[in-house]
């Protein structure tokens, strides 16, 4: 060792100074919230019953038997028509004639004019005027399906009914392992028992990749896929985003007065409303952007999360012409594109779906006989299945 002429000062900390190094014993985790799973209805599916009851602005939870799952909906049949083309006032085109029967009446929205249906053939419809006002139409107008007209004493009425909409899904297997050897898992390490946050960290990192499956993912165009370099076949589930039935674009150019009005007209009729409790998700940008709609103005906003509060998750309501939207910020909608998307949808008509016994659950020790170690891992089979086939989602594109 050379011999000092100077007083001694403080070394460089590294591994081979002198100085003991100053270490926190705890290990900071900087893992962002998963809301989706947070606003899942908790609780364990009892024996002989196949979900749990539902609750108001919760998604549901409820196992099923097979991993292709199936669902019926039943959509409304068609009350509004448009006019495509016309050859006169009493013969012309429609985009789509289902839904439309013999004696039905119509009104044109335009000008408020009645008239009755006469003859029906593919999409030309021919009608005979009702009422002192001759019935008129353009095209491109709106028209109402009413009641029909029958004469007394009538007889054969034309039937109209509609089938419910058959759905369906597959659950994915998951699987997120990790590993120590013996001597490690001995050793002392700074934050405590390095295995058990081991495992933790990997519940945690799993879990979140779970979240944006079952947000974003695809199913095959059968029910497996193949992949000839692994040399396997697996299934994939089709996720919220892929569900969804209607859709806003922005164009850039968002602004508080479209979100009340504009945004609203595009969602599917059985959205919004007193029924179901809206949520949106979308990233820290547009959040942000949302807020500063107060600052410039007096908007009806809340910052009240009710029930969501209680699960950790943060909330604030905006008022549309379709009622309430609570906004929550998902980390998801911070990556690339998706910082400019939004979904809006209806939890209490989502259900989280897992196969029979195997919702996510710790499996241990899964190493072979001779490792000397241990290998634990997360195991689940899930998917997502929206009750309604996705009539309550809506995707909003170019926010900005």
């Amino acid at each position: 060792m050379a011999v000092r002429t100077t007083a001694l000062t403080t070394p460089s900390q590294s591994t081979t100074g002198t100085l003991k190094r100053s270490v926190a014993d705890t290990i900071r985790h900087l893992f962002p919230e998963n809301p989706t799973m947070a606003l899942v209805n908790s609780g364990v599916i009892k024996m002989g019953q196949n979900e749990l009851p539902r609750k108001r602005g919760l998604i549901g939870k409820r196992r099923v038997e097979t991993p292709k799952y199936e669902a019926f909906t039943y959509t409304p049949q068609a009350v509004t028509f448009t006019c495509s083309s016309k050859s006169s006032n009493t013969e012309f085109d429609v985009s789509s004639a289902d839904g439309l029967t013999l004696k039905m009446c119509l009104l044109n929205t335009a000008n408020m004019t009645v008239c009755r249906i006469s003859a029906i053939s593919s999409t030309t419809i021919t009608v005979v005027s009702v009422g002192s006002t001759s019935f008129s139409l353009s095209a491109n107008d709106t028209l109402l399906a009413l009641g029909p007209a029958y004469a007394e004493n009538s007889n054969s009425p034309y039937i109209l009914m509609k089938d419910p909409d058959n759905m369906y899904n597959y659950t994915q297997i998951f699987r997120f392992t990790c590993a120590m050897s013996r001597t490690a898992k001995g050793n002392p390490h700074y934050g405590g028992q390095r295995w058990a946050l081991i495992k933790e960290e990997n519940s945690v990192e799993g879990m979140r990749k779970v979240e944006n499956t079952l947000l974003f993912s695809e199913r095959g165009s059968s029910e497996t896929t193949t992949d000839s370099t692994l040399g396997d076949s697996f299934r994939t589930m089709r996720g919220l985003w892929n569900w969804a039935q209607s859709t806003h674009n922005a164009n850039g150019q968002m602004t508080h007065e479209n979100y009340i009005s504009d945004l609203p007209d595009d969602m599917h009729e059985t959205m919004g409303g007193s029924r179901t409790k809206l949520v949106q998700f979308c990233g820290s940008k547009i959040y942000g952007l949302m807020l500063r709609w107060a600052q410039d103005k007096l908007i009806v906003q809340q910052n009240n999360s009710g029930e969501y509060k209680k699960l950790g998750v943060e909330a604030t309501k905006f008022l549309t012409s379709k009622g309430y939207i609570e906004v929550i910020k998902h980390d998801a909608f911070d990556r690339g594109e998706l910082s400019k998307s939004a979904m809006i949808f209806a939890p209490e008509l989502v259900d989280y779906v897992y196969l029979r016994g195997d919702d996510f659950k710790i499996k241990s020790s899964i190493q072979n006989n001779d490792v000397d170690g241990q290998q634990d891992e997360i195991l689940g089979e899930a998917s997502i299945c929206p009750r309604d086939a996705g009539y309550s989602i809506m995707k909003v594109t170019n926010w900005y």
